[in-house]
C-alpha cells in the first residue's frame, strides 16, 4: 500500500509541475496525453521541465530514459523508477 501512495504522490508532484510548465489546469491533463502533441510542449519547455523534476528529486534523468518518454503517464512511471531509494 505504500508503493501506492509514493506513486500518487510522485503523480500529484508531476502534474503539477507540468501544468505550471505548460500553463495548464489539472483537471484538463490525462495521463495518456502525449506531451508535445496533445499538450503543446515544445523542446525548451520539456528541458526545463525535466530541469526542475531533476531538482525536486534529486536525480538525474538519463538520456534514453528522455527519448522514451512520451506521455504524462511515462514520465510519472520514469521519476516514480528513478528516484526509487537503492537498496
Amino acid at each position: 500500500m505504500e508503493k501506492d501512495n509514493k506513486k500518487e504522490k510522485t503523480a500529484d508532484i508531476i502534474l503539477g509541475m507540468l501544468c505550471k510548465q505548460l500553463n495548464k489546469k489539472p483537471e484538463t491533463v490525462k495521463s495518456e496525453m502525449r506531451i508535445k502533441e496533445d499538450l503543446g510542449a515544445d523542446s525548451l519547455d520539456v528541458v526545463e521541465l525535466l530541469m526542475a523534476i531533476e531538482d525536486q528529486y534529486g536525480v538525474q534523468v538519463p538520456d534514453d530514459v528522455v527519448m522514451s518518454v512520451k506521455t504524462v503517464a511515462d514520465l510519472i512511471a520514469a521519476i516514480d523508477k528513478l528516484s526509487k531509494p537503492a537498496k
